[in-house]
């Protein structure tokens, strides 16, 4: 292998290591029967994303997009929007729409998810509290 593909190489895995997706997704702590709060953070600081869609699936959906999706909500037009740092499950952030949904969360298990950002699994627990899947 020659220097300059070495160095073409380094490079290379140096600018997809920078485009790798660093948000998360969690779940503020919130009384009971209250809709599940959603907060984005980022190398584990609360930090706003320019994202524009946000879905809440059934963990048991299957399919792309799942079927029974519980609640999408997304900016119609992303561009020149305000980054979202927090969700609340059935309030859209501003600018945006509710595409589908909101239903009820009975108690089961959900998945929170949003593009760049692992997924979050959590649970509604019968008293109607919101706790994250460890």
């Amino acid at each position: 292998m020659t220097p300059l593909r070495v160095v073409m190489g380094a490079v290379l895995l140096c600018a997809l290591a920078a485009c790798k997706p660093t948000w998360t997704i969690a779940l503020e702590e919130t009384p009971a029967g209250s809709p599940p709060v959603f907060s984005l953070s980022r190398k584990g600081t609360i930090e706003p994303a320019n994202v524009s869609v946000f879905r809440v699936d059934a963990c048991a959906s299957r399919g792309t997009p799942p079927i029974d999706t519980h609640w999408l909500t997304m900016a119609p037009d992303a561009k020149g929007l305000p980054p979202v740092g927090r969700i609340v499950y059935g309030v859209p952030p501003q600018h945006w729409r509710s595409a589908q949904g909101p239903h009820p969360l009975i108690p089961g298990c959900y998945r929170a998810a949003l593009t760049n950002a692992p997924p979050l699994e959590f649970d509604i627990l019968p008293d109607g509290r919101a706790t994250a899947r460890r």
